[in-house]
């Protein structure tokens, strides 16, 4: 890592760069040489640091992948399951029944929707249970489990 790396090591570096090469004449500031010099080497090692990374998070999420098939809690992805069927049944409702849906999970009683949509408790019940079971029956020919 860059860190370990260290100024010791990057004066090494271009003590050796000058030895190969010869003297370096054409350096005339070598304090923005060494400058320029940590910066390219920082610059690589930091680059060589995030493609290490990335191929190592994709493998630890392949890895991650891989091991669902392990889970001994199926509680949260029956959870998730069971989200994404509510959020789909949602899409399919029409206005009304999505309206009096949400006030039914912000806890109004028939008689408080009834009177805020302007219908008898009555109609409210029927309607919402007859829209509700034809959800349900489309649900059921897709194959898949009722909201």
């Amino acid at each position: 890592m860059v860190g370990n790396w260290g100024l010791e090591e990057l004066l090494r570096s271009v003590l050796r760069t000058m030895r190969r090469l010869g003297n370096l004449h054409h350096v005339t500031n070598l304090e923005s040489y060494l400058i320029g010099a940590f910066r390219y080497r920082f610059q690589r090692t930091l680059s060589k640091e995030r493609q290490y990374r990335q191929k190592f998070l994709m493998t630890e999420s392949i890895e991650n992948l891989e091991s669902l098939g392990r889970i001994q809690d199926w509680k949260p992805v029956q959870r998730l399951e069971r989200e994404l069927q509510v959020q789909q049944a949602l899409k399919l409702m029409d206005p009304w029944t999505r309206r009096v849906w949400n006030y039914v999970k912000y806890g109004y009683s028939i008689k408080e929707i009834a009177r805020r949509v302007d219908l008898t408790e009555f109609q409210v019940e029927f309607r919402y249970r007859r829209r509700l079971a034809r959800l349900r029956d489309y649900f059921r020919r897709r194959g898949g489990t009722a909201a």
